[in-house]
């Protein structure tokens, strides 16, 4: 009787498994009870690993990335403007009281009635003209980009959260999204601290001045995060923006006045 083997589970290209059953079964087994001719083959299963923490990671650091992109581009705007505004209003200044609004004029600067009458009331509650001008223009911007920008966007976001994380979660602090975090948060706060002004100034100028802020926080709040001139930096950008928009409403409330 001729029996035919069929193919096992284990054939490779129609060939049979070998037949172990004419083997006695101590080579089957071997003396110490473990087969020396048996190969153990072991498949492991690849780990698929989850990674939707990863992508939307990688997502919010491009997102991130586009943000402080355009941060730093509007810092570039900021700068340019108020470099060039200082300028302009430094020669205007220079030209004589009565001479540099004409020239204010002939380039757009000015300033409405309403912005003299809000200044006319600062200037009171402050103290007089001189005692304002070196509020707004020299004390103002020190004081604030010292709070803001160093103490609460440097120390109080990055330094102390970075010297108590752990080590694998201080190069965070580091990253894109943590400076665009740290300049939303400073210019937001910069920008609240405006509301102090509504004690001696209407709602209509106010208003402006909080989205003005906020603007320009964010530009000096790039500025202390990517730029070598850092807290330096910022404070000569404010203080020559104070100095451009005071001088303007100053400059053409005087001519308004003596007009």
């Amino acid at each position: 009787m001729t029996t035919t083997s069929m193919p096992g589970p284990l054939s490779i290209r129609g060939m049979n498994p070998p037949s172990f059953a004419a083997l006695p079964e101590e080579t089957l087994i071997g003396k110490e009870g473990v087969n020396p001719n048996h190969v153990s083959i072991s498949i492991e299963t690849p780990k698929v690993e989850v990674i939707t923490e990863k992508v939307s990671s990688k997502a919010q650091s491009s997102l991130s990335d586009y943000v402080y992109f355009a941060f730093k581009a509007w810092a570039v705007i900021d700068t340019v403007k108020i470099v060039r505004l200082g300028a302009i209003v430094a020669y205007a200044n220079y030209l004589s009281k009565n001479e540099g609004v004409p020239f204010l004029s002939k380039i757009g600067i000015g300033a409405d009635l309403g912005s003299c009458k809000s200044m006319v009331k600062l200037m009171k509650s402050l103290g007089g003209k001189d005692a304002m001008y070196n509020i707004v223009v020299l004390k103002a911007p020190l004081i604030e980009e010292l709070l803001f920008r160093f103490v609460f966007q440097r120390i109080a976001l990055k330094v102390f959260p970075q010297a108590n994380a752990k080590k694998e979660d201080k190069a965070y602090y580091d990253s894109t999204p943590a400076k665009v975090e740290r300049v939303l948060i400073s210019s937001v706060l910069f920008s609240l601290a405006h509301l102090i002004n509504l004690r001696v100034l209407p709602s209509s100028y106010v208003i402006p001045q909080l989205i003005g802020s906020f603007m320009s926080g964010i530009a000096w709040g790039v500025i202390q995060e990517s730029s070598k001139f850092g807290i330096l930096g910022t404070i000569g950008l404010h203080i020559t923006n104070n100095y451009a928009s005071h001088s303007i409403t100053r400059l053409v409330c005087d001519y308004m006045r003596n007009a």
